[in-house]
């Protein structure tokens, strides 16, 4: 990010008129982001602010110069971020290259998407100059801290259709979230975690921020033995998957079904076009013309409804086997309840379980909140992250060991 010392300059001494509406700018989630431990016995934090928006008033045409980022406790700004013009535009048509609207749609988290966000109309700007509907966006700022903000203030500066400067700006609140739902582990023995630390894809992800995945391995870290296109060869595959607190069953999808035979090998096929072919078929899956969006994505699904003491939130369990589910949605289910098995559905090659709590009934568009599960602790005496390793296959230009070890999973 480049600080643009001149037109901060020209902030500091006041030569600019503040509009009279503030509406044009918006952080989402709207009702605040989530402040996360990131190493708190040393006093660090980290936040993800997943998309601002900015959008012109009705009938107005506007000139991005530049977009301000800080984060304040009381009055004092503990960090500040600058993006001028060109690093907003590459992120607003970075978004806007997405397969599809779905992926687009994530974004604006807490909002049902673009188009409910911000009006039927809202289309993603092609450049620094936007008129009525167009939106530019800044999308997955990540900040890692060593002080704990209660507030991220946004300030657009840029010029209206006659090149008079104008500046917009709006507040949104950052705290902690602590749950009063009693988790408990959703699945039966030892499991590797892959936890939403800074390195985690689900940060990147926002209904998903939080999200852990869950594998089954073996005394050397692999999750899986002889050919990992055969999904019996996990060890994760079939093991039952419950509830992890009380609630109402309040989603269901049961349908997806995981064809394997692609993820073969067949001889004489390099790893690099192997690699293309897998991904290709992937994508199909997930975003052509006969996928169903977002369910091609999570696979099969439950989603549970909890509540204790006023607060509302829900549990989703995705990728579950095939023909598994033993809940329909209305049922009532009681924490550790059986509610399917461990499968593959869905955005992943990789048998595992992804685990989610969210604020509302849907998994890829209501805010991601963080959980703890009151029943584990760590197998091991280090709170150190850390990986399973194992010597370098023989031959450098053969298959790769990827995927093996838990941790190092692809997928949701």
């Amino acid at each position: 990010m480049k600080v643009l010392a001149g037109i901060l300059g020209i902030m500091a001494a006041g030569f600019f008129v503040v509009a009279a509406a503030a509406a044009e700018v918006q952080v989402f989630p709207r009702d605040g982001l989530v402040l996360a431990p990131l190493n708190p016995q040393h006093g660090y934090f980290d936040l993800m602010v997943p998309l601002i928006a900015i959008q012109p008033r009705t009938g107005e045409q506007f000139r991005i110069d530049l977009v301000r980022l800080e984060l304040l406790k009381g009055s004092r700004a503990i960090a500040a971020r600058v993006f001028d013009a060109a690093e907003i535009l590459a992120k607003t048509k970075a978004l806007a290259s997405q397969p599809v609207e779905g992926l687009i749609d994530v974004q604006f988290i807490g909002a049902g998407g673009l188009k409910r966000a911000l009006g039927a109309g809202a289309r993603l700007a092609t450049s620094a100059t936007v008129g009525p509907d167009e939106v530019l966006a800044l999308t997955e700022e990540y900040f890692a801290l060593d002080d704990t903000p209660d507030r991220l203030h946004v300030i657009a500066i840029g010029a209206d259709g006659k090149g008079r400067t104008r500046t917009y700006e709006t507040s949104v609140s950052v705290a902690p979230y602590r749950s009063t739902i009693a988790y408990k582990f959703p699945l039966r023995g030892n499991w590797l975690e892959a936890a939403p630390g800074a390195q985690s894809h689900h940060r990147f992800n926002a209904p998903a921020e939080f999200a852990a995945d869950f594998f089954k391995v073996d005394a050397s870290g692999h999750n899986f033995h002889d050919d990992s296109a055969k999904a019996e060869n996990w060890y994760a595959w079939g093991e039952p998957v419950m509830a992890a607190a009380d609630g109402e069953v309040v989603r269901v999808v049961a349908d997806q079904v995981q064809d394997r035979a692609f993820l073969a090998h067949p001889a004489g096929e390099t790893e690099a076009q192997r690699a293309a072919r897998v991904g290709h078929t992937m994508e199909e899956r997930l975003f052509g013309k006969t996928a169903r969006f977002p369910d091609s994505l999570t696979g099969n699904t439950i989603t549970i409804r909890h509540e204790s003491g006023g607060q509302i939130e829900y549990s989703s369990y995705d990728h579950l086997k095939t023909g598994s589910i033993r809940v329909r949605q209305g049922d009532r289910v009681r924490q550790g309840d059986v509610i399917a098995e461990v499968g593959d559905t869905g955005d992943t090659p990789v048998v595992h379980l992804h685990f989610q709590v969210n604020a509302g009934p849907d998994g890829s568009n209501d805010k991601s909140l963080p959980f703890a599960f009151s029943d584990v602790g760590w197998a091991g005496a280090t709170r150190d992250q850390g990986h399973f390793v194992e010597p370098a296959p023989p031959n450098p230009g053969g298959p790769s060991a990827a995927g093996k070890a838990g941790g190092a999973a692809p997928g949701r």
